[in-house]
């Protein structure tokens, strides 16, 4: 049976740092993250692929541009019009 399986990645980090410590009983064997909803799981999805891609290319100058559109593109769905 694997008991980090419903830890992420950072909090798998986070109690790998600290198993130095006399208190890993108090470690989590959940993940304390809170959960991403579905919209921001599709904005971090898209900055994923934008910065991979941009790194696959090295065109890393882009990148700048690309999270400035994605934050525009993310600001309209949320903000209705008049």
């Amino acid at each position: 049976m694997n008991r980090n399986r419903d830890i992420c990645g950072d909090c798998l980090l986070l109690q790998r740092r600290r198993k130095g410590l006399k208190n890993e009983v108090l470690l989590p064997r959940q993940c304390l993250c809170r959960k991403y909803n579905k919209e921001e799981q599709e904005y971090v999805q898209g900055l994923s692929m934008v910065t991979y891609e941009c790194v696959v290319k090295d065109i890393m100058c882009a990148l700048p541009i690309w999270t400035t559109f994605l934050k525009i593109m993310k600001a309209m769905k949320t903000e209705p019009t008049s």
